[in-house]
């Protein structure tokens, strides 16, 4: 994929608008999310690959299968033909450790790119549906409880999502 040598942006034809709608400028994260698949009409999909990949801790259910796509219908009811396949496809096959990462790097660009005063509702727009996910699923025989494993990923997505500059993260049980 080429940048454009003046500006250093990612041409539309590889992602470019990706980056504009994320509000991310580093062109090799955009890049990454094109080569996956992601284009501008899969943006609101960014942010739900960490409860894709929370989904998938100890294997995805049926029932958290249903919960995921109540929530992200619920959110953005009318996805484009290429953000509901890479859905389907997400939930049929795990998605791979580097585009949750990546994804992770995206979403930790946004916050930086936000002031600090609207990092918060981004963070639980990312978050907040993780925890309902992990609740929902519940740690032992489905009783609201997080697991021990979904509680330690958690914990990890909010230190990861965490800026220099945030107030300290809370997420043991709830947001």
């Amino acid at each position: 994929m080429r940048e454009d040598k003046s500006t250093g942006a990612v041409p539309r034809s590889q992602g470019g608008e990706l980056g504009r709608e994320l509000g991310i400028q580093d062109a090799g994260l955009v890049r990454v999310l094109y080569a996956f698949g992601l284009d501008d009409s899969c943006v609101g999909l960014v942010g739900w690959i960490p409860a894709v990949e929370l989904a998938w801790i100890g294997g995805l259910t049926a029932r958290e299968r249903q919960r995921l796509l109540r929530l992200i219908r619920d959110r953005y009811p009318a996805l484009s033909p290429r953000a509901e396949r890479l859905l389907v496809e997400w939930l049929e096959r795990r998605p791979s450790d580097v585009l949750c990462r990546t994804a992770r790097r995206a979403i930790r660009a946004q916050l930086a790119s936000l002031p600090p005063v609207e990092r918060p509702a981004l963070r639980a727009r990312i978050i907040g549906p993780c925890v309902d996910l992990a609740q929902a699923s519940g740690g032992f025989l489905g009783c609201a409880a997080i697991s021990g494993d979904e509680q330690t990923w958690l914990d990890a997505l909010t230190t990861a999502l965490q800026l220099p500059d945030d107030p300290a993260p809370t997420t043991r049980g709830a947001l």
